[in-house]
């Protein structure tokens, strides 16, 4: 059994998640500023309930299905119905898979967000550097 605890790495230039580990050769790489630098540099968060990426990222989804299920789910198979896209006859079954596949674009939208987020905030960061740098000037 691995006692090695799961971390997450956040970069120490923009603290943006979406960093790319090299632990062969200790590098890691920021995609939304492209900062570039040994893992030690990287600000680490350990998962302490010994969770690995994965399964908070499952823990993730389970969340956003429940919350499709209880909130929307209803709303959504009389839609379905209305379409022709659920048989009546197999509401229940059909329902889940729709709502489990949902979810799971869910998750990934917030991800692309996320990411698209940050990397708009590196721009306006850069942007405003760039602003009071020919101000200084």
């Amino acid at each position: 059994m691995n006692n090695t605890p799961n971390v997450s790495y956040f970069c120490p230039n923009c603290a943006s998640a979406m960093v790319d580990t090299l632990v062969l050769s200790g590098r890691g790489q920021c995609r939304a500023c492209g900062w570039e630098g040994v893992m030690g540099d990287l600000l680490a968060m350990p998962h302490v309930d010994g969770s690995s990426p994965e399964e908070l990222f499952r823990a993730l989804g389970g969340e956003v299905a429940m919350s499709l299920a209880k909130e929307w789910a209803k709303p959504f198979a009389l839609i379905l119905v209305s379409w022709g896209f659920i048989d009546e006859t197999n509401i229940q079954q059909e329902l889940q898979l729709y709502v489990k596949n949902a979810a799971s674009a869910v998750l990934a939208s917030v991800f692309r967000t996320r990411e698209a987020l940050e990397q708009l905030r590196k721009k306006q960061a850069d942007e405003h550097v760039a602003k009071k740098g020919s101000h200084d000037a």
